[in-house]
């Protein structure tokens, strides 16, 4: 444990961001299932909402660093592909 106030003071606040970071991930996690549910029940228009949705949670997040920028919008662009490739008829 740290001695010094300054260093108690950065593990208080460590701990706090560090659960600030865990709900961000786990809401853009639930996100992205909730969207393939929804693909999977063929729900477009729902599934357009919820898009959105990732779409917002994934820049917020690579915006705070939890996540890094490419790799939020590799995952974007992948489900943009399964979007597009559900919705246009093929």
């Amino acid at each position: 444990m740290p001695q010094h106030k300054s260093s108690k003071k950065r593990v208080k606040q460590d701990i706090k961001k560090k659960l600030e970071n865990n709900i961000l991930n786990s809401r853009f996690k639930s996100s992205i299932k909730n969207f393939l549910e929804n693909i999977e029940k063929k729900d477009f228009q729902k599934s357009s909402e919820l898009f959105k949705k990732v779409n917002s949670l994934a820049f917020k997040a690579s915006n705070k660093g939890i996540m890094k920028r490419r790799a939020a919008s590799r995952k974007i662009s992948n489900l943009a592909k399964l979007v597009n490739s559900k919705i246009s008829p093929k």
